[in-house]
């Protein structure tokens, strides 16, 4: 190889990681949300306690979105993705009470108390101890989801 080539190649690779480094300012990484309690697809009762970590989470992080079975919104998108055209047209529309009969909590703290939980439909509820899972998602101050990664827990519930 010729010195010009040593230093074209150079040249590139550098580009390349400083693209690459830079792509995920602001993003979130798989290993900064983490679920604390419940434990995997341990037992609970109601009320279901969730907790989590949010480790070294971008500054553009000021709550939390916390889907219980039920997915959340895709990255970029806010919660009034997930509401219906009714919804969308009344003021004040979704409100807390709102969202809660869809599964979906806000919060800005790093955990949560679920009063309820839906009865599953399908061959899940038919299981003794069906298994129900809760979804957290890091939103912005607007309430969009910042990056694409969750956490997720899945648990039994005692009847």
């Amino acid at each position: 190889m010729t010195r010009r080539m040593i230093r074209w190649s150079t040249l590139a690779i550098a580009a390349l990681l400083l693209t690459t480094a830079c792509s995920g300012i602001g993003a979130l990484r798989a290993d900064q949300l983490s679920i604390v309690t419940p434990g995997e697809l341990s037992s609970v009762q109601l009320p279901v306690t969730l907790q989590w970590r949010g480790d070294h989470l971008p500054a553009s992080v000021s709550q939390f979105a916390v889907f219980v079975d039920r997915g959340p919104m895709a990255p970029g998108d806010d919660v009034r993705s997930l509401v219906d055209d009714g919804c969308r047209r009344r003021r004040g529309c979704p409100d807390p009470g709102y969202l809660r009969g869809l599964g979906i909590y806000l919060t800005s703290d790093r955990s949560l108390v679920v009063p309820t939980l839906q009865t599953l439909g399908g061959l899940g509820a038919e299981t003794a101890r069906p298994v129900h899972e809760a979804v957290v998602v890091a939103l912005d101050q607007q309430g969009r989801r910042v990056g694409e990664f969750s956490a997720i827990a899945r648990f039994r519930f005692e009847r």
